[in-house]
């Protein structure tokens, strides 16, 4: 769902479709968006979804995950420990490329492939316009049985490993 752009501080920002179009076709549909709302779904759209007001990390995780969260480290690290003790069949994860950091080496860990962006995402705004590029770039992560499918899908979005 959110990031910051531009350390404006306003995590309202949401997933360009072309992303999420890339991870229903690796995934097969999208079960659960466990950081997003009502506006960002509504393009999305996730079978479930958890937002600030109806906080998924009290509840289970399962089915195939689309997870773009806040970056910000402390809202950042409990959802990405969920997700990494969650019993899901897939999982992409678009943040900025913060490899450098605790949370990042962990997805890295975590993660079966991965696919460096290629440039900066312009993130949407909720009135469907797009942002001016963010100041770091992102990076998406992948954990599921079908790596070869998400390196040809996601190929096309960046340098895939």
């Amino acid at each position: 769902m959110s990031h910051i752009v531009n350390n404006s501080g306003n995590q309202e920002h949401y997933t360009p479709r072309r992303f999420t179009d890339s991870a229903r076709v690796v995934m097969g549909s999208i079960d659960l968006d466990p950081a997003s709302n009502e506006v960002a779904n509504s393009w999305i759209p996730a079978n479930n979804f958890y937002s600030l007001e109806n906080q998924g990390l009290d509840k289970e995780w399962t089915g195939n995950v689309w997870m773009n969260p806040p970056y910000d480290s402390k809202s950042l690290k409990p959802l990405a420990v969920k997700l990494f003790n969650s019993n899901i069949n897939q999982a992409i994860v678009l943040t900025n490329n913060n490899t450098d950091t605790k949370v990042g080496q962990e997805f890295l860990q975590w993660a079966d492939a991965i696919c460096l962006v290629a440039g900066r995402v312009k993130f949407m705004k909720p009135d469907g316009t797009e942002n001016k590029t963010p100041l770091q770039g992102q990076i998406i992560y992948y954990k599921g049985k079908d790596t070869q499918m998400f390196k040809q899908e996601f190929s096309k979005h960046g340098t895939v490993l």
